[in-house]
């Protein structure tokens, strides 16, 4: 039996145990363990009460094209994973091949289609259809205003002006994320616009945030 690791990468800490999962989610993970063959062990994520890590067996439940096969994954296990309507809340943002064989589907986390940063799936399917692997994180409390204050022309000047034009070799549209913020005690969630700037002295990439309420740049 081929062993895979499914391993959802919180930001913050990694805990073992089920602190900060409520019965539902607990619930949903004995169903898990009944549903697939072979033995299973679970890490919970202690900042959003999902899971960080599943080990166990090759999961060959599920047909159909690669992101078919993905998405049903992400549909049965939404109760586990945090996640409440998955043609919603979890968008495919691209695919690409393995290069062990078969496909990896990047899926987003959206809120009011609104992407947050730092989130998603990469699910990996084999060429006989089976799951082998998964990564990603996931902010099922993910709450906030996404209707921005600012424009997308007032965020652009305001990165403009804190930004040296003569060093900026180019600078992106701003376009709206949601920003996590996870601490030990408490989740906050910012609107936010994101550009990305590359710049030719020094040379680099970089990427910057503005508070898409207030104008602050994060």
């Amino acid at each position: 039996m081929k062993t895979i690791f499914l391993c959802l990468l919180g930001i913050s800490s990694i805990f073992t145990g089920a602190f900060g999962q409520d019965s539902t989610r607990l619930a949903a993970w004995n169903n898990f363990k009944g549903r697939y063959a072979g033995d299973w062990t679970i890490r919970w994520d202690r900042a959003t009460g999902t899971p960080s890590s599943i080990l166990g067996s090759r999961i060959t439940s599920f047909t159909g094209t690669p992101e078919q096969i993905a998405t049903a994954f992400l549909e049965s296990e939404k109760e586990i994973l945090g996640i409440k309507d998955v043609p919603n809340e979890v968008v495919l943002e691209r695919e690409n091949s393995s290069p062990r064989g078969g496909n990896r589907m990047i899926f987003r986390q959206r809120l009011n289609n609104v992407p947050v940063l730092g989130s998603g799936y990469l699910v990996a399917v084999d060429g006989g259809g089976g799951i082998y692997y998964v990564s990603g994180d996931y902010f099922p409390d993910a709450r906030v205003n996404t209707i921005p204050r600012l424009t997308v022309d007032e965020s652009q000047k305001i990165i403009n002006n804190d930004f040296s034009t003569e060093t900026a070799a180019s600078v992106s549209r701003p376009t709206l994320w949601i920003k996590p913020s996870i601490g030990q005690d408490k989740q906050d969630y910012r609107l936010v616009y994101k550009a990305d700037i590359s710049t030719s002295s020094p040379v680099g990439a970089w990427e910057y945030l503005v508070d898409a309420q207030t104008g602050v740049i994060i």
